[in-house]
């Protein structure tokens, strides 16, 4: 059986893990939104043509995957939360019950 002290820090690690998750998600949708945006907008005012416009396209589509891709993670970060935070409260309430037992 797990002690008290293990299950505290399983669950800690959970929430950083799931921190460093929401961090590397904020890094990408800030990436895709600041510095690929104002690449795309320098780079449609320098260059004209049917090049430019494919390059345009497919840079586009790359934000949108980088956007999509932090949200994903988000939404991991969000579901190791709560798968932590259930198990954390499973075994809690067995850690209760086995030393009611015990006694």
């Amino acid at each position: 059986m797990k002690s008290k002290r293990e299950i505290s820090i399983n669950f800690e690690k959970a929430k950083k893990d799931a921190a460093k998750l929401d961090a590397i998600a904020e890094k990408l949708h800030n990436a895709a939104s600041g510095s690929l945006e104002n690449s795309m907008k320098g780079l449609s005012s320098a260059w004209m043509g049917d090049n430019s416009r494919m390059f345009l396209k497919k840079e586009t589509q790359i934000k949108c995957n980088m956007i999509n891709t932090a949200r994903d993670l988000r939404m991991i970060a969000a579901d190791i939360r709560t798968v932590a935070k259930r198990i954390y409260d499973a075994e809690m309430r067995a850690y209760a019950i086995a030393r009611r037992r015990k006694y």
